[in-house]
């Protein structure tokens, strides 16, 4: 069974000459479909997923100062349940991995039965 995945959340900035790598990084490696102005424009989704996977690309960010989170979630598939992403700040790049968590709603506006 394959998977979808969605980008849950994407605050990337970084500065023009970032750009300017990734796409050279992109072309000489198979990833065209992905368009970068000062932000990440997911195309095929999946396929900007695994883009993000590639330590070369990690240490372009690194490299260009990025700041921000992209956060990527899946509830359909084989990874169903998945929730993982990538924090940028102060020249490093930090792994997460998140989880989905649901509780009680007591608002009376929603209250059914």
């Amino acid at each position: 069974m394959g998977w979808r995945i969605g980008c849950l959340k994407n605050t990337l900035t970084f500065p023009p000459e970032c750009d300017t790598a990734l796409i050279a990084w992109a072309d000489a490696n198979g990833h065209e479909q992905i368009v970068y102005r000062g932000e990440l424009q997911w195309g095929d989704l999946e396929h900007a997923c695994w883009f993000m996977y590639e330590e070369e690309v990690i240490d372009i960010f690194v490299k260009h100062g990025t700041r921000g989170e992209v956060l990527w979630g899946s509830v359909d598939g084989d990874n169903a349940g998945s929730f993982w992403g990538w924090s940028f700040e102060e020249g490093r790049c930090v792994k997460l991995k998140g989880t989905l968590t649901w509780a009680e709603n007591h608002s009376k506006e929603s209250s059914h039965g």
